[in-house]
């Protein structure tokens, strides 16, 4: 196993989401990703599916096995050697399917656990994240669309 459960000191008062945290940093599920490769859906812990939110990795609804990962687009911008990198990883990996969020995000469903730590080395090469992408975490920048012709914006970012 690459990651074992941690006893953690009785909180009562906190949901076991909360205390997973507490007993591992959640960014730290990144270092674990090539271990999970090698694992089956079942002998993942319920702790590690909780803390892959952090590296903006879901699993989907119903629980099968398949996750999706959500990549970060800071104000939606999106250079055309990334589209290309995002649509070959769903082509590769996926259903060949994207989603657009609200959030001007990217999301490709329909992932195995063993091609997970591939999706995001692949994410990283063209310039993306999926890091902090979902979970208690400080999520995507949001631009307005009118930013530098609205006459209401405080500031041209």
């Amino acid at each position: 196993m690459c990651a074992m459960e941690k006893s953690w000191q009785d909180r009562p008062n906190l949901n076991k989401n909360e205390q997973y945290k507490l007993a591992k940093d959640g960014l730290q599920i990144l270092d674990d990703l090539p271990c999970f490769a090698k694992l089956t859906q079942k002998e993942m812990l319920a702790s590690d599916v909780e803390l892959l939110k952090w590296a903006g990795i879901y699993a989907q609804r119903p629980r099968d096995g398949h996750y999706l990962v959500r990549a970060k687009l800071p104000s939606g911008a999106l250079t055309a050697e990334q589209a290309e990198a995002l649509a070959d990883i769903s082509a590769t990996f996926g259903r060949h399917t994207i989603q657009i969020t609200d959030r001007h995000s990217i999301q490709i469903h329909w992932l195995e656990l063993r091609v997970l730590d591939e999706v995001v080395r692949r994410l990283h090469a063209a310039g993306l994240t999926s890091t902090e992408a979902c979970g208690d975490c400080p999520r995507n920048i949001l631009g307005n669309p009118l930013m530098g012709v609205d006459p209401e914006e405080r500031i041209d970012t």
